[in-house]
């Protein structure tokens, strides 16, 4: 069970507990400090839950070079599906399919050497860097 799905069962148990609390215990003193101490308790686990989220946002990349490869890769993406179906239903010749695909994985490759020289910092060629 990962790191989250824990967390999650987590947050259930002590809600249940604080159900049974509220349920089982006779006494209003009791009933009071055991359900405000689960409750706490909740509170503090959901938010360190959103803190792990959110850490695991700010990990993210926002490079712009990123942010422009994943656009073209579902650009690409879409033109691959596009070309597929068109195949498919008989709309395009199987030849010009496999050109129209060859083209597509050309151009992905370029963007996945583009993407890897960035990330390890290399230069750029002059025709891939503009």
């Amino acid at each position: 069970m990962s790191a989250p799905q824990r967390e999650t069962w987590i947050i259930y148990a002590q809600f249940v507990v604080l159900l049974a609390v509220v349920a089982i215990a006779d006494v209003m003193l009791i009933r009071i400090g055991l359900t405000a101490a689960v409750g706490l308790l909740l509170v503090q686990r959901a938010v360190g839950a959103r803190a792990a989220a959110d850490a695991a946002f700010a990990q993210r990349r926002h490079d712009p070079i990123t942010r422009e490869a994943v656009g073209q890769l579902l650009e690409r993406i879409r033109e691959f599906y596009a070309a597929c179906h068109l195949a498919g239903s008989g709309q395009m010749l199987p030849p010009e399919a496999v050109a129209r695909t060859t083209a597509i994985e050309k151009d992905l490759n370029a963007l996945l050497d583009k993407v890897i020289r960035v990330s390890r910092g290399e230069a750029l060629p002059a025709e891939v860097a503009s």
